[in-house]
Order: structure tokens, then sequence, then C-alpha cells
């Protein structure tokens, strides 16, 4: 698992959306994996620009919903909504978002 997720390890190569799909999977599981979120944490701040819209939120609202603290995720967010343009992204996402940062 170390090996894996380490900074530069093979999970650095994983694709943005599956890093989503995952941790949303747990979150609607209910299955406490904090060791697991804080690593797609760690990697998904290095790479915040690479989500799609529906895939970030995605991410945001998983972390929101399994309770695991990601600061540094949601700071990196914020960021990243600062620059978003009108129409980047649906209602769906919005609320999400918004539900999530409420958490």
């Amino acid at each position: 698992f170390e090996r894996i997720m380490s900074p530069g390890g093979e999970a650095s190569a994983m694709p943005v959306h599956c890093m989503a799909v995952i941790v949303w999977g747990l979150a609607v599981m209910k299955h406490p994996a904090p060791e697991l979120f804080r690593a797609v944490a760690e990697l998904a701040v290095t790479r915040i620009d690479d989500f799609q819209a529906f895939e970030f939120c995605q991410l945001l609202w998983a972390f929101a919903k399994s309770g695991i603290e990601a600061y540094a995720l949601f700071r990196a967010a914020a960021r990243r909504l600062k620059s978003r343009r009108d129409g980047d992204m649906k209602g769906l996402c919005l609320s999400m978002l918004a539900w999530s940062f409420s958490m």
C-alpha cells in the first residue's frame, strides 16, 4: 500500500477519474478507509486541475460524506473554484459542492 500510494509511486499515474470513483464508492458503502482517503487526497491536491467537473464534485462529496478531514484538498478545491468560468459546472455539481463545503 505505501509503495503504491506514495508520491511518485504507482498511484501517481492513476487517472483522476479513478480516484474520484474509488472514494465515492467507499463513501456510498460507508466503508471506512482513512489511509486510502488520505493518500487519494494527497495525490488529488497535486492534480486538482486535471479533474473534470463532475469528478471534482464527486471527489469532494465523497470526502465530506465519509467525514475524513482533507483540509489541503478543500483549500486546493477552493482555489480551483475561484478561477472557474460561468457554465463550467451544472447545477448538480454546484449543489454537491455546496453540500460538501458545508460539512
